[in-house]
């Protein structure tokens, strides 16, 4: 709407308003003429009927009433007279109202139709204006659409994305936490090799005493049976044999002594173990035995003293290596031995199984 039609159109609802306030405000003054009027009609009419009753009833006190109601009906005479005047004024003024309110209207006829001429234009440029609004209003909705497509196919990517990442993040998590649980299970299984190889150790440790106490005790009897055979020389065979039997038993027992078949108790090498853990050697055993006693005639003689801690040679020059057996025959008497090594990491005890045979002695 231009600029124009926009001052007409103001102008006609000013017009209107004006025309209005003459309307109401010549209504109002004909109201109060008409009231006032009506009033004075009254006052009058109450005035002549008070003259009648002095007429009809002359005294004093209705005289002066009489004066008083005349002296009121010149006032009301007078008043009557100004209303008169600004009635007549303000007919003039409703002449002059009417003829404006002519003028104003013939004014408005003109406009409308000026408005009108200008409506019809601007109706339409407001239909190419709703064209044009129609077509971006449907331009938006494509364009819209077309949006939301790509939020959605947008919001399903990154759904499927963070689908992906909870389940990347829950292997992880699990694989965490199988690796403590490894961890756990490791630490514990260590706690447990070291409390069994300290166990196992102490055990070695016991045993390498006893042995040695067993072989004070056998060193002893064989100092006794030594006294015993030096002081029963003239004794007759039969005692001589029996008495080489339980010397060839003693030494049998003592040769397992000096020889043991390999501990199931033996520590881890120094190589196999870390520094530090704490292990105690065992006791170091001579491997190579003093020779053994098969007569009673070698138990006086220098053999005895090797046998208590000398050195010998072996004759077939094994080599303690793997598994090796040997057998001396002499004066009619034999044993043999038989003895393994193998080197073992011990994880569980109840992985650790040997089985060792020892001679069994008879007197």
């Amino acid at each position: 709407m231009s600029n124009e039609n926009i001052a007409i159109t103001s102008a006609i609802a000013e017009m209107t308003e004006n025309t209005k306030l003459i309307g109401d405000r010549v209504s109002q003054f004909t109201n109060e003429n008409e009231s006032f009027h009506s009033k004075l009609i009254d006052q009058m009419k109450q005035i002549v009927q008070n003259i009648t009753e002095l007429k009809n009833n002359p005294s004093l006190p209705y005289i002066k009433s009489y004066e008083e109601t005349t002296q009121k009906l010149k006032e009301s005479q007078l008043k009557l007279q100004e209303m008169t005047e600004n009635n007549t004024q303000l007919e003039k003024q409703m002449d002059e109202l009417k003829q404006q309110l002519q003028t104003s209207q013939e004014e408005n006829a003109k406009l409308a139709t000026t408005a009108s001429a200008n409506n019809t234009q601007l109706n339409k440029q407001l239909e190419e204006c709703n064209n044009k609004l129609q077509q971006a209003q449907q331009n938006f909705e494509a364009a819209q659409n077309q949006s939301t497509t790509d939020l959605q196919q947008a919001k399903d990517q990154l759904s499927q994305a963070q689908s992906d990442l909870q389940n990347i993040q829950q292997q992880q998590q699990q694989q965490v936490t199988e690796a403590q649980q490894a961890q756990k299970l490791a630490q514990q299984q260590l706690i447990d090799s070291q409390q069994k190889l300290g166990e196992l150790q102490t055990l070695q440790s016991s045993m390498a005493s006893q042995i040695m106490d067993v072989k004070d005790q056998i060193k002893q009897q064989l100092d006794n049976i030594n006294q015993m055979v030096t002081n029963s020389q003239g004794y007759n065979t039969s005692y001589d044999n029996n008495l080489m039997q339980i010397t060839n038993s003693l030494t049998e027992l003592m040769n397992l002594i000096a020889n043991p078949p390999s501990s199931p108790f033996t520590p881890p090498s120094p190589s196999s173990s870390s520094p530090g853990s704490g292990a105690i050697p065992g006791p170091k055993v001579n491997k190579k035995s003093s020779v053994p006693l098969t007569n009673v005639n070698q138990l006086k003689n220098e053999n005895y003293q090797k046998f208590l801690g000398g050195k010998h040679k072996h004759k077939n020059k094994t080599k303690h290596k793997g598994k090796h057996s040997k057998t001396l025959r002499k004066g009619g008497y034999s044993y043999s031995t038989t003895q393994s090594y193998r080197s073992t990491r011990y994880s569980s005890p109840t992985k650790h199984k040997r089985s060792h045979h020892y001679s069994t002695l008879k007197k």
